[in-house]
């Protein structure tokens, strides 16, 4: 560690430890007893398989025969990690808390939120660097405000949970949340209105960090002070499920599209078979050419091809931006049905 830090980062590091153990109250079950080995290791191997097989399948695909096996193992393993957890004297997840809508749905968003938020993080970015050919200035630029309102929100939405509950802020938080992934898919296009998809890559923004913090107040008021850290773990697992899983489906998602929006393309701009797979190679390792003149002869079929690329990685991202933001206002919709609207005492 000390390798890595500078002699003030230590120092930092050490003072907010200081302040932390000065400030913070002790919330340590009393009764905390051995580790559940076996949990975690049924619930580290159930993660593992599902994780390496949403990401297999995203170049192998669904129907791969590694991927289902993994799939089956996962289920297998999840399976007998519920069966542990309801027999263990002291469950890594006490299994009893998913009866509880403040425990369960607020995990079940925090995924969801997670997923939908690397369609923005990840995709849209990775749409106007490829497509849009936007410098990393413009990316900082466009991303900023996000940032800036995300964080803002946080605090809001912090203090208003306390007053209110979680039900309104993470309910609200989902409609903002979709409301800018759907308007950020309307703006994104080869030229996009800059000033315009600032404003709804901040409104995502605002829902993002609306819905994030009471997502953890909600978790942690189900359950007694001293099974905090359990709650917290679960919703931090949840919230690296859904972000993995998302990135995994999602990538999964646009290049199935891109790839029969293109070969549609293809075929109606009458390109050879054999150079269809060049050009989905080129696209699979990045390589589209950006000067078409090198291409005597054929820089016309050459730029309409690139055209189609484009064309065709849109609608991927459509497709994902849709699927997020669905997802997005299906969790909203069933926190808002099982949600308290008031604070709920912890262990409730």
């Amino acid at each position: 560690m000390m390798a890595t830090l500078t002699k003030s980062e230590w120092v930092l590091s050490w003072i907010c430890r200081i302040v932390a153990a000065v400030i913070l109250p002790e919330s340590a079950d009393p009764t905390a007893a051995r580790v559940d080995t076996a949990g975690t290791i049924l619930g580290a191997g159930a993660l593992a398989t599902f994780v390496f097989a949403i990401i297999d399948a995203e170049s192998a695909g669904f129907g791969s025969a590694v991927v289902i096996i993994l799939l089956c193992l996962s289920a297998i393993l999840f399976a007998a990690f519920g069966w542990w957890e309801r027999r263990s004297p002291n469950p890594l997840l006490d299994l009893r808390y998913l009866r509880v809508p403040q425990f369960t749905t607020a995990n079940i968003t925090a995924f969801c939120t997670y997923f939908a938020t690397f369609a923005i993080f990840f995709f849209t970015a990775l749409y106007l660097v490829e497509v849009v050919n936007a410098s990393g200035y413009r990316l900082a630029v466009l991303f900023l405000p996000m940032t800036a309102l995300m964080i803002m929100a946080s605090v809001l939405a912090g203090r208003w949970t306390d007053t209110a509950g979680p039900r309104w802020s993470i309910t609200i938080g989902c409609v903002l949340l979709a409301a800018g992934l759907f308007w950020t898919d309307a703006v994104l296009s080869p030229n996009p209105d800059y000033a315009v998809l600032t404003v709804a890559l901040a409104l995502a923004g605002i829902g993002i960090g609306t819905t994030v913090v009471p997502i953890t107040s909600s978790v942690l008021s189900a359950v007694p002070p001293e099974r905090s850290g359990m709650a917290a773990s679960a919703s931090n697992t949840s919230r690296e499920i859904g972000a993995v899983t998302g990135v995994a489906v999602l990538g999964s998602l646009v290049y199935s599209q891109l790839h029969v929006s293109l070969i549609a393309q293809m075929n109606h701009l009458g390109v050879p078979k054999a150079f269809q797979g060049l050009v989905i190679n080129a696209i699979e390792t990045g390589s589209i050419p950006k000067d078409t003149a090198a291409y005597a002869g054929f820089g016309k079929l050459v730029q309409e091809v690139i055209g189609a690329a484009y064309t065709a990685f849109h609608d991927g991202l459509h497709a994902a931006l849709y699927l997020s933001a669905g997802l997005v206002l299906a969790a909203g919709l069933l926190s808002f049905i099982t949600l308290r609207s008031r604070p709920v005492s912890s262990g409730s």
